[in-house]
């Protein structure tokens, strides 16, 4: 029969209806009630969890994802990190999201040690122990290593590998972690419908940008440019996305993210994805921005840059200041692709991963 073994305690399918139907369930943390609410989903009598997706795909909506694709996702990643009965993984995500789940049936699966945190804050301050492997949110992992110093304990005294997801990472972030060589960070490229990741891009100093396809998986194109997802392990075929990729020259295995194919500004019969062109100015950014459109007469769509105002100072105090921004942004982007207007707003909205939410870029 299967267990978890969590917070040095041992779960098993029989222990779980006690907790949630006892008196003081209520009273527990949201993060914990969520978690125990998962386990009974998972150790039910149905073939499927039932998931909200994000959109990668298309718009997001409910889906059934099938525990036998999701148990195999987990027993793949195990494999990769080397996870086993001895292994101890740390739980800092949201068991509401497909993240946090792969978390505990990766434990499940492994049989290893499983130590859930609050999904909030630095998780690095709530490891009262080493661990072998954690995920988790950029945002996460900034303020994780924004409290170690150079002179600070290393990392990798209590954690091994660290898995990022949910959200792109920043240039700054990128420097942080590059800057260190005593763990072992990847970012993974996956979704919902994919149950987990189903690429990895080891980060540092080797760090060429692109992700390589995990056992199992091929990666192809479609006609727009976009990922094309192919699973043997899960047994996904054509799982079209809109994500726009570039394969590494000579390596169909290997691939960059580019984009989305649903952000790209059409400006004048050029298109030039959002995401591209913030990557090329991030280095003079100093505050969170984000790259959109407007319609135009001439131009169908003309690019605009929307700004978040920080601290309650101004992006700019006269047009002759917003003028020098962008002059300054010119030489770092393509042709055609510096924006026409640069739009303070007083807070971008966020998805929970802290990620810019472009589906309400209001203007």
């Amino acid at each position: 029969m299967e267990s978890l073994r969590l917070n040095k305690e041992i779960y098993g399918p029989n222990d779980v209806p006690a907790i949630i139907n006892a008196d003081n369930f209520a009273e527990r943390p949201d993060w914990e009630r969520q978690l125990f609410l998962f386990l009974h989903n998972w150790w039910d009598n149905s073939d499927y969890i039932e998931q909200q997706t994000s959109g990668s795909t298309g718009k997001p909506k409910l889906i059934r994802l099938q525990k036998k694709a999701m148990l195999a996702s987990a027993e793949r990643t195990c494999r990769f990190f080397g996870l086993d009965q001895k292994s101890r993984a740390v739980l800092c995500l949201s068991s509401n999201y497909i993240a946090g789940k792969m978390m505990i049936i990766r434990a499940i699966r492994a049989q290893s040690e499983l130590i859930a945190v609050a999904p909030e804050g630095n998780p690095y301050e709530k490891i009262e122990t080493t661990a072998d492997f954690i995920a988790m949110i950029p945002l996460q992992a900034e303020k994780m290593l924004a409290t170690l110093s150079s002179g600070a304990a290393q990392i990798g005294d209590n954690v091994g590998n660290v898995l990022l997801g949910g959200a792109a990472i920043s240039d700054e972030l990128h420097r942080k972690i590059t800057a260190r060589d005593d763990c072992n960070f990847y970012i993974g490229y996956g979704m919902t419908e994919t149950c987990s990741h189903i690429a990895l891009r080891k980060l540092g100093k080797d760090d060429d940008g692109y992700y390589s396809a995990m056992e199992g998986v091929t990666v192809t194109k479609d006609r727009r440019g976009c990922a094309v997802i192919d699973d043997s392990v899960t047994k996904i075929t054509g799982l079209a996305t809109n994500d726009l990729i570039e394969h590494q020259p000579g390596n169909p295995d290997r691939f960059k993210i580019l984009g989305r194919f649903d952000t790209v500004i059409n400006s004048g019969g050029i298109k030039f994805s959002p995401e591209e062109l913030e990557k090329r100015v991030a280095c003079v950014m100093n505050r969170p921005f984000i790259f959109s459109s407007l319609p135009d007469r001439q131009l169908g769509q003309k690019i605009i840059m929307i700004v978040e105002e920080r601290d309650e100072q101004p992006v700019f105090t006269s047009p002759r200041e917003k003028r020098e921004l962008i002059d300054r942004l010119k030489p770092l982007l393509p042709k055609y692709a510096a924006p026409r207007d640069i739009v303070p707003v007083p807070a971008l909205v966020r998805t929970a991963n802290g990620k810019i939410d472009r589906k309400f870029l209001y203007i």
